[in-house]
């Protein structure tokens, strides 16, 4: 990812950092000066919460959420946020992520366009799924492949697309390169 980004963005990345602030006045600001200065196409906010002074309550979190949403629809660019999940995602299968574990923030499915979780597959779990291969290079496309012992995986599950298909995707990673490859679409093995 962190390549494709490179490549994509030209060496033109702005990163602020408004931990210190981040309220909804703050965020619209620093967002709509960027579009408007520096002309972002596309925007990451991490970590999605509502401001200080609300921690805890949906509401002010789905108002963040509608902001921004609104902004982005008013200044053409894209936004991608991130947003923790509940205790309990770390016990389940990656497949079986729903919107109920997202911390206290279910309803922001409303708000989005899209929404993807990405939930790591435990080593001992490789042998409960397969993925379909996507590189020709790698053989036949469409080859129902085991999972490696040698990569790291994780699931990329999608739970809202108004453009298109709900997939549910395997990703290795390399931290050692920062890199994540799409190996395909994944299911749970037969």
């Amino acid at each position: 990812i962190a390549k494709w980004i490179d490549e994509e963005s030209e060496g033109k990345i702005i990163a602020k950092d408004i931990q210190s602030d981040y309220s909804e006045d703050t965020v619209r600001f620093e967002i709509r000066k960027a579009a408007l200065t520096d002309k972002i196409k596309f925007c990451a906010y991490d970590t999605l919460k509502p401001e200080k002074s609300a921690i805890g309550q949906w509401d002010d979190f789905k108002r963040t959420a509608t902001m921004l949403s609104e902004l982005c629809k008013e200044l053409q660019i894209n936004l991608t946020a991130t947003f923790q999940l509940t205790d309990d995602a770390a016990t389940l299968d990656p497949l079986d992520f729903t919107t109920n574990q997202i911390a206290s923030s279910k309803q922001i499915m409303h708000v989005a366009d899209e929404m993807v979780v990405f939930g790591e597959v435990k080593k001992d779990n490789y042998r409960k799924y397969r993925y379909e291969n996507n590189n020709p290079d790698w053989g036949e496309v469409g080859d129902l492949r085991m999972l490696s012992e040698k990569k790291r995986y994780y699931i990329c599950n999608t739970l809202k697309n108004r453009a298109g298909s709900k997939s549910k995707l395997l990703f290795s990673l390399n931290l050692d390169h920062n890199t994540w490859v799409c190996e395909g679409k994944v299911s749970r093995g037969k």
